[in-house]
């Protein structure tokens, strides 16, 4: 490939480059809007909420739609684990005096 053609590729990608930056902006810029639609819809939400709950909402010093949007959902309540009781059962394992000779341990096994 010549340096000719490396240029001209290099400026093709170039090109591409800028296209898809450009629909980037053009999608960021979209969403910004649709994001300043949203929080205006939610602040015209917030100021027609009664006094008093804008009252409890400020006393509490949290911004009223988090403390509203972030609620948990409720929890079961935990069991109890149950305990095994080893208390019923005895084992008696003899004792193995065979040393070293293997056909004495399968006898004891």
């Amino acid at each position: 490939m010549s340096l000719e053609e490396r240029f001209e590729a290099m400026m093709k990608n170039y090109e591409l480059i800028l296209t898809s930056n450009e629909k980037l902006k053009n999608q960021n810029e979209h969403f910004r809007c649709q994001l300043g639609e949203k929080t205006k819809l939610k602040q015209k939400g917030l100021a027609s909420v009664s006094g008093s709950d804008q009252d409890i909402a400020s006393n509490k010093g949290r911004n009223f739609l988090e403390s509203y949007h972030r609620k948990e959902p409720p929890r079961r309540p935990r069991r109890e684990k149950r305990q095994p009781d080893l208390n019923d059962h005895e084992v008696n394992v003899p004792k193995f005096e065979g040393k070293l000779n293997p056909d004495e341990f399968l006898k004891w096994l």
